[in-house]
């Protein structure tokens, strides 16, 4: 199976929402708001809130090959390799919400790893990393690498 761009960048960031709309109450006890790519926010986030962003890095579109499916004859097989950078923000007015937040990280970590979408977009090397500390917020950050072919 295929995807184009399009259809991967939806079910990434689907990977992601639907455990994150299921687990992230179950562990803070509310849903927090998340952030994709094109979408506005309010630069002055509530900082007694979590909060995650999710941005999506295509790193490489490389021919791999001619298409040999019946449909597809003669046309080119790409495959497309890039990484999802999910960050995790941990409000610092309560001690113990850091804490939470590597449980978040954990639980996104967990939505990802050794998972394939309908699309066959694979998701590899599933990790997590602490990020920037500022007098806000502390972030986790959990960076997946995917990818998935074309015919184009």
């Amino acid at each position: 199976m295929t995807a184009d761009y399009s259809t991967a960048k939806s079910e990434i960031f689907s990977q992601f929402y639907d455990n994150w709309i299921t687990d992230s109450p179950l562990i803070v006890g509310y849903e927090p708001k998340s952030f994709f790519g094109g979408i506005e926010y309010d630069k002055d986030l509530d900082t007694s809130l979590f909060y995650a962003k999710i941005r999506l890095h295509t790193e490489s579109d490389k021919q791999k090959t001619l298409s040999t499916t019946v449909t597809e004859i003669g046309k080119r097989r790409y495959e497309s390799k890039g990484s999802v950078l999910i960050e995790i923000l941990c409000p610092l007015s309560n001690a113990s919400y850091t804490n939470l937040g590597e449980l978040l990280a954990q639980s996104v970590q967990n939505s990802f790893r050794g998972k394939e979408t309908l699309s066959c977009v694979l998701f590899q090397n599933v990790r997590i990393t602490e990020g920037y500390h500022d007098d806000k917020f502390y972030s986790f950050e959990v960076i997946v690498n995917f990818n998935y072919e074309t015919i184009a």
